[in-house]
């Protein structure tokens, strides 16, 4: 199946998209292309659907992304600990009661 297929495919059968920014980020054109097929998610599948962009650090240098809106979620995380909870904290999920089984 081609690239630009699968990537469709992905986003359909998925209820985020995550982008991960770092300062050695190079656009080769293909960001563009998935962000335009996130947004048509958001708009098909609404609240079910979450558009989560992490820019991380590194050495001081933050990632940047001049095509990520902040329409969505967009954070900069300090720590993989709070990307990590940025990321559970975005997504489109409602977590119900937990049940523990001692045994």
């Amino acid at each position: 199946m081609p690239l630009d297929r699968a990537l469709r495919q992905c986003f359909r059968e998925s209820s985020a998209a995550v982008f991960f920014v770092t300062p050695n980020y190079v656009d080769e054109k293909y960001l563009a292309t998935e962000i335009d097929y996130a947004i048509a998610e958001k708009q098909e599948k609404g609240e079910r659907f979450a558009i989560i962009t992490l820019a991380l650090s590194q050495s001081g240098e933050k990632g940047l992304c001049r095509s990520c809106s902040a329409r969505f979620v967009y954070k900069e995380p300090k720590s993989n600990l709070e990307g990590l909870r940025e990321i559970i904290w975005g997504l489109p999920m409602v977590v119900g009661d937990v049940h523990l089984r001692v045994r």
